[in-house]
């Protein structure tokens, strides 16, 4: 694997977990309070607008190999329990809103990187817009990650 190839893997994986993650945390919530329905249609909706079809990609994503493509997928439904579940043994501060701001920041920058260099190689304007919008959204993602801290 070349570099592009493993910034376009880790930015893939990193993604797809953070999605499972998210629908991890979404359906704890609207599990949790029974009086919210509106809460669990957003679970329903997050799940069918969001989460299946990342799941989807992965799955049929034939630049990996079959057992790459379910290891993420492992790793991401791994991730989702836990965050439904958050189990005693795990530290209190992973489910703040912190960690997750820099997650995100870190998820935003392999993604910008891999678009820049793509961008150098195929002079693609598609590829330098994303480039951008996930270094805004990286450095956004970092920004209320300090400021929380």
């Amino acid at each position: 694997m070349d570099m592009i190839e493993i910034l376009l893997t880790l930015g893939m994986a990193t993604l797809y977990i953070g999605f499972a993650s998210g629908m991890g945390f979404i359906a704890r919530r609207g599990w949790i309070d029974k009086n919210k329905r509106w809460e669990r249609a957003l679970v329903v909706a997050y799940g069918l607008l969001i989460f299946l079809p990342a799941s989807i990609v992965i799955q049929h994503y034939e630049a990996w190999s079959l057992s790459l493509r379910i290891t993420v997928l492992l790793a991401g439904v791994t991730s989702l329990a836990i965050a439904f579940l958050r189990p005693a043994w795990l530290p209190a501060r992973l489910w703040s809103r912190t960690i997750s701001r820099r997650y995100s920041a870190l998820s935003m920058g392999i993604i910008c990187v891999w678009c820049m260099l793509a961008w150098q190689i195929q002079m693609s304007p598609a590829a330098l817009f994303l480039g951008l919008a996930a270094c805004l959204a990286s450095l956004s993602s970092l920004r209320s990650s300090l400021q929380n801290a």
